[in-house]
């Protein structure tokens, strides 16, 4: 083929060749996002249930809750970690949880989501009295950014009031219970949901699902503590 002739079919194929590679460059980025909520409507078509809350009762003095002999075998997923680990049951969560990562250092961070979800350096830990547990990860990244855990909260969106979020610390399980959600326009997310009265786990991920628009927080009240 002439060099001419090779050339005016190569400009010809550029608009196909652009779309395949924009194609391919969404697939790499929302494929994660798109497996997630397939696989999450695929189990309930084929009649695998999600968790959703069960009744739990508050104990009369919510300072003082009592290490019950329940183990975590009550739980349809069996934790990954109970050194420190999360599980949800109703979204299929099931991940470990690395301490101390600080939220405005981005390579941090990101560096952390390949081990587990984030535990935000400023918040408390579930064994202490009256703390915020603030835990995040992203629902979002860059595809050659992912690491394996940057994803795990894409279904947050899906929990509601009274849903159930499983901690594991040092052993033991702590039973938190949904009590609302926040949706925040604000990279920097607002100060006062750091505060806390009484022990409290916030989750926090980016929203919509594969986009960075808003966050979403999740908060949860303790509602009770396991020997495991």
């Amino acid at each position: 083929m002439p060099k001419k002739r090779f050339l005016d079919y190569l400009l010809n194929k550029l608009p196909i060749i652009f779309l395949s590679i924009g194609l391919i460059l969404l697939g790499l980025t929302y494929y994660r996002t798109v497996l997630i909520e397939f696989n999450y409507y695929l189990d309930n078509i084929l009649g695998k249930k999600h968790i959703l809350s069960r009744n739990v009762t508050l104990p009369s003095n919510d300072n003082n809750f009592r290490n019950l002999s329940l183990s975590s075998s009550d739980l349809l997923i069996s934790p990954i970690d109970k050194g420190f680990g999360i599980v949800i049951e109703k979204i299929n969560v099931n991940a470990p949880v690395v301490k101390d990562v600080p939220v405005i250092n981005h390579e941090a961070y990101l560096e952390a989501l390949k081990w587990g979800v984030a535990h935000a350096s400023f918040s408390g830990y579930p064994n202490e009295q009256n703390s915020n547990v603030y835990l995040f990860a992203h629902s979002s990244n860059n595809f050659w950014e992912l690491g394996k855990y940057s994803t795990v909260f894409n279904l947050l969106y899906k929990l509601g009031t009274g849903d159930q979020i499983n901690i594991f610390y040092e052993g033991k399980r702590y039973l938190y219970q949904v009590d609302n959600k926040l949706l925040l326009n604000d990279f920097k997310v607002d100060e006062t949901i750091y505060d806390s009265i009484g022990p409290t786990l916030t989750l926090q991920t980016c929203y919509p699902t594969g986009t960075s628009l808003y966050r979403l927080v999740i908060r949860a009240s303790l509602v009770g503590i396991y020997e495991n």
